[in-house]
């Protein structure tokens, strides 16, 4: 099993290393455990300084709670505009932290040297009070209430600027205890992380047999089948197989809306996770409805889910609650199609690329109208079984390991507020 390698923490020189005596447990600014750094985007109109060596992290390029490290950013910053703007680099392990707008929370850690945008402060530790990864765990922990004034300030739209950001009190013990809690605590992600490699391991090989199946149509036998003119934008087929909607097999359902008034925060009996479109990505849902409120609108780990509002295209397997009106369950209405074949057909460019094609809206994208778009090449009955033969290991294999991430999460997540507040010693 391959484990994420924690870099020793240095101070690169950012900080005086003068040795200082600190109580075991203490209150203090944010601002004095490590230097703060808001970001600030290049102009854009020169495209020559968005290629390059620095990742230019924004708050979408930061996962939701189960990813730390930020690894891959949409933009790049070129070393040019970096050596003129030094101040806004990162060193590795900065806890990079989303304060404007509707994310503020969103936090991670940088893999390496980084440019932020304006809307995330970065806090850069002084190792002589801040073990990064502590860090990370402790305001991960502060978030709701970050949260709850950001809101209370932002008229609207969320807002902590650096100088309530710095001003924020939090307690933290002594450098070698937030250590040993780092240490816990990232026991847990190292884990996940390492389950979430697999798990696209297992799509990826997945998907590599349905394209060449069902695209380049080099399927088992395809030696011996004819290819004949199907008629259609398709070209030739396979001699037996046919062009068809996807909507003749498969009904799209809904998911419910229920109203904010109705979340609650925590689970109880008679309640159920609510899934939004970004739980299904890499975000825990951490929302719960009344049982009474659902009807049929749930999906079970088995089922396949896709987001049609929002993200649109994100196709979800292994989750369970209710769900909300931007995800749509599949649910098969005509047995000549499998769950397997669904789930790569559904994973595949072709399908995506209709979805995405077919999306309408400005600030929030809808992509209903494209299930009626969605024409494809069937096959036949012989192939669609032994394609389920190949892939459901590979499937169920998916499902093992997000069943093991989501137990991971939530003893972690039990753990967070216990280790970095005191009420367990270690």
């Amino acid at each position: 099993m391959i484990l994420r390698r924690r870099s020793p923490i240095t101070s690169k020189n950012y900080f005086d290393m003068t040795p200082q005596t600190l109580q075991k447990w203490h209150r203090d600014k944010i601002g004095n455990l490590g230097r703060v750094v808001t970001g600030k985007t290049p102009p854009t109109a020169h495209k020559e300084f968005y290629v390059g060596e620095f990742p230019f992290i924004t708050p979408s390029d930061i996962s939701t709670f189960d990813v730390r490290y930020i690894s891959d950013t949409e933009r790049t910053i070129s070393s040019f505009w970096a050596s003129k703007n030094k101040k806004y680099i990162l060193p590795r392990d900065a806890i990079t932290y989303v304060c404007i707008g509707s994310t503020v929370g969103k936090i991670g850690l940088t893999e390496k040297e980084s440019i932020t945008n304006q809307q995330i402060n970065a806090l850069v530790a002084n190792p002589l009070k801040l073990v990064p990864q502590y860090g990370y765990y402790l305001l991960r922990n502060i978030t709701p209430e970050i949260q709850q004034i950001a809101s209370a300030r932002g008229a609207g739209k969320g807002i902590m600027n650096k100088s309530q950001f710095e001003d924020f009190d939090v307690t933290v013990p002594s450098v070698d205890d937030q250590q040993s809690i780092a240490d816990i605590l990232s026991r847990y992600d190292d884990l996940i992380e390492n389950n979430t490699l697999r798990i696209q391991i297992l799509e990826q090989t997945s998907q590599a047999v349905y394209a060449e199946w069902f695209v380049n149509f080099r399927f088992p036998g395809h030696e011996k089948v004819k290819m004949v003119n199907s008629g259609t934008n398709f070209g030739e087929i396979p001699d037996d197989w046919k062009v068809t909607n996807l909507s003749e097999l498969v009904d799209f359902v809904r998911g419910i809306e229920p109203g904010s008034d109705n979340y609650k925060s925590e689970y109880k009996a008679g309640r159920i996770p609510f899934l939004r479109v970004g739980d299904l990505g890499s975000r825990n849902s951490n929302i719960f409805i009344d049982s009474d409120l659902v009807g049929d609108n749930v999906v079970s780990k088995t089922d396949i889910a896709v987001t049609m509002d929002g993200t649109v295209g994100r196709v979800a397997i292994g989750f369970y609650g209710a769900y909300s009106t931007g995800i749509r369950k599949l649910v098969i209405k005509n047995k000549i199609i499998n769950r397997e074949y669904l789930y790569l057909l559904m994973l595949s460019d072709f399908i995506q690329d209709i979805i995405k094609s077919h999306a309408k809206g400005t600030t929030i994208l809808h992509a209903s109208e494209s299930i009626k778009y969605m024409q494809f090449v069937l096959p036949n009955q012989k192939i669609m079984d032994d394609l389920c033969i190949l892939a459901k290991p590979l499937i169920d294999g998916i499902l093992v390991l997000r069943e093991q991430n989501q137990n991971l999460a939530n003893a972690r997540n039990l753990l967070i507020p216990k280790l970095v507040t005191g009420e367990i010693k270690i």
